[in-house]
């Protein structure tokens, strides 16, 4: 019984379960379409997770087409690149990522064909474009100007949770995480799927086409923090340049509803300062909002 018939009387038995390795070249329907547009989809790994002062130490982008109702065409050549930061890259960062400061002696990225690349780009899509967007715009100005997604909020995964590793685990298939090519070749598998019915990647257009607002809940009182959880609110310190203050994210055409609930929960007597700032693809995951 050679491998694969193995695996498949494993499969057979309900007490088993079969992972397969990520193929490196995953089947992905021709372009034989009209219309399509440039997507690009990006992972780096970094010195650490600080966006303002940790350094990209590897970056991968894979071009791809789409259309337009969230059909992935197939991808083109990888770029690849590590980048040596002005730090020795620590112990734990080349446990993680495999990546070590000899690898990256001497080298740096591609900014001019970077910025080619991200020119002729329609939507940039990340597994949390929070993180990664705010790092790529330090190095490469354009990706400030383009529509971003994100695969990792923007995409109803189903079962054990939205880390790529499971995502892909739980169609079937396990790859070697926390490599910044590997990451993208499996991102871009998994947008491939289907996901309620539909195209992962159609979510991840849907998001990128919508407005959304970010309630700032300015001079809110300490003594309502816990309210402000319970309805979906995260803190922001202020280090990033943004409101000291509570925030959340609304659909556009809901703020004359929130603007009732802060002022009867949050600010009572007191008049509401809550301000909302308008949010498109163009600025979603940036400091800017």
């Amino acid at each position: 019984m050679n491998l694969k018939e193995m695996a498949l009387k494993l499969e057979a038995d309900a007490d088993y379960r079969v992972l397969r390795r990520l193929p490196m070249a995953a089947h992905f329907p021709s372009d034989a379409y009209t219309n399509l547009f440039n997507g690009i989809y990006i992972d780096v790994e970094t010195t650490g997770l600080n966006v303002e002062r940790d350094e990209i130490i590897e970056f991968a982008a894979i071009p791809f087409k789409f259309e337009n109702g969230g059909l992935i065409m197939g991808p083109e050549a990888p770029l690849h690149f590590y980048n040596e930061p002005r730090k020795s890259i620590s112990a734990e960062i080349t446990a993680l990522t495999g990546v070590n400061s000899n690898m990256v002696a001497g080298m740096k990225l591609d900014v001019d064909l970077l910025e080619q690349v991200l020119a002729e780009t329609h939507l940039v899509v990340a597994h949390n474009s929070a993180f990664d967007r705010q790092m790529v715009e330090r190095y490469l100005p354009t990706a400030a100007k383009k529509c971003w997604g994100c695969s990792f909020e923007e995409v109803p995964w189903p079962k054990r949770g939205k880390r790529l590793e499971y995502i892909v685990s739980d169609m079937g298939y396990f790859y070697d995480a926390h490599n910044a090519i590997n990451d993208c070749r499996a991102g871009l598998f998994a947008l491939s799927q289907i996901v309620g019915g539909k195209p992962a990647f159609s979510y991840v257009l849907d998001a990128a086409r919508a407005t959304t607002y970010r309630v700032w809940a300015l001079e809110a009182p300490f003594a309502v923090k816990d309210l402000l959880k319970a309805r979906g609110y995260y803190w922001n310190p202020g280090e990033d340049r943004r409101a000291k203050a509570w925030h959340r994210i609304v659909p556009e055409g809901a703020q004359q509803e929130e603007t009732a609930w802060l002022q009867q929960f949050v600010y009572g007597k007191k008049q509401c300062t809550a301000r909302f700032d308008k949010v498109t693809a163009f600025d979603r995951y940036s400091k800017r909002v």
